[in-house]
């Protein structure tokens, strides 16, 4: 019988514990994300428009979306978003040779979904030329847009927070 009581008393504790999470993201979560261009000196994306397919993940220790669309290696943790320019992008002549500073008018869209509510509610990005976004703790967009240099050297990382 007592075996029984700490056990229950030790589960309660465990989803107490496991609901008072701090963190803006939950480990294990499912995100998916997917990318959309527009940009008027691109033929076809002249508005906004899918590029590649979307993709989902669970978040963890490892990057969520390596290479993503061949562009970034994109990492998600408790509390941050991070983009940095993957080697596939580096590699291929296609994104190589789109490496400039982003003109006005250009977007470089990115849509995170979350499967299930998550405890942001504002967000804040390390680039200037980086704009985000949230919406009821379910969706965050990141749009990179005018005067960010897209290049080999290509990282910025998104804050969520509560």
């Amino acid at each position: 019988m007592n075996f029984l009581r700490l056990s229950l008393v030790l589960g309660l504790i465990g989803l107490l514990l496991t609901s008072c999470s701090k963190d803006p993201i939950k480990d294990g979560t499912s995100v998916t994300l997917q990318n959309t261009i527009e940009a008027a000196v691109i033929p076809g994306f002249e508005t906004e428009t899918n590029f590649g397919d979307a993709a989902t993940a669970d978040v963890g220790d490892d990057v969520e979306f390596p290479a993503f669309v061949g562009i970034y290696d994109i990492d998600i943790d408790d509390s941050q978003i991070n983009f940095s320019m993957s080697t596939a992008g580096v590699d291929n002549p296609d994104i190589a040779g789109l490496f400039r500073t982003i003109e006005a008018g250009t977007f470089d869209r990115y849509y995170f979904t979350f499967a299930d509510e998550q405890k942001f509610e504002s967000a804040t990005s390390s680039s200037e030329f980086v704009n985000v976004s949230v919406t009821d703790g379910t969706e965050v967009k990141v749009e990179v847009g005018e005067g960010f240099v897209f290049g080999a050297d290509s990282a910025f990382t998104i804050t969520l927070e509560k």
